[in-house]
């Protein structure tokens, strides 16, 4: 990497973590949105009387509801992973960052 490559990086590392930070705090966003669903949704399923959930204790029920919400709940685990994954890249942006720094220190003396 030469000087101006250096210099050139470190300067578009800023904005690039910050665009990737925002998609993130979109993600984790959209993933309590999903969450709220899935508790509106357990909580609408419980509320019909000649409802889907007949289930006569705790354990029952639970099962119930985690049966008539299982696509929403694959759709947060998704979700969850895509977060992870890009958690990941702005982890990883922000040690190139620091290595680019580390990097001009010494080339600088």
């Amino acid at each position: 990497m030469t000087h101006q490559e250096l210099i050139d990086e470190l300067m578009a590392l800023p904005d690039r973590i910050y665009v990737e930070e925002q998609r993130l705090i979109g993600m984790q966003h959209q993933q309590e949105e999903q969450r709220f669903l899935i508790k509106n949704r357990e909580a609408d399923l419980l509320g019909q009387e000649y409802g889907p959930i007949t289930g006569k204790n705790e354990a029952v029920r639970s099962a119930q509801l985690h049966l008539h919400t299982a696509p929403e709940r694959v759709q947060l685990l998704e979700m969850e992973s895509v977060s992870r994954r890009q958690l990941a890249l702005v982890e990883k942006l922000r040690n190139l960052l620091v290595a680019c720094e580390a990097a001009a220190r010494l080339m600088a003396g």
